[in-house]
């Protein structure tokens, strides 16, 4: 088995409902960070918090 890796962006914005008020939640996943800024300036510009967090995740693939 080899083991790869990719690099995504998520996109996290804060809750504003019931047991999420306050509290960040996962909105969307972009592979690259163009797509990511651009959905957090939207977010941005209606005044709502949004923050974009890196992660390099292991992609495991099978030798044959």
């Amino acid at each position: 088995m080899t083991v790869k890796h990719e690099t995504v962006f998520e996109v996290w914005v804060q809750g504003n409902l019931g047991l999420h008020a306050g509290k960040p939640i996962l909105h969307s996943v972009h592979h690259s960070e163009p797509a990511a800024r651009l959905q957090m300036k939207q977010f941005l510009e209606e005044g709502r918090f949004s923050a974009i967090k890196q992660i390099r995740r292991p992609i495991y693939t099978a030798v044959d």
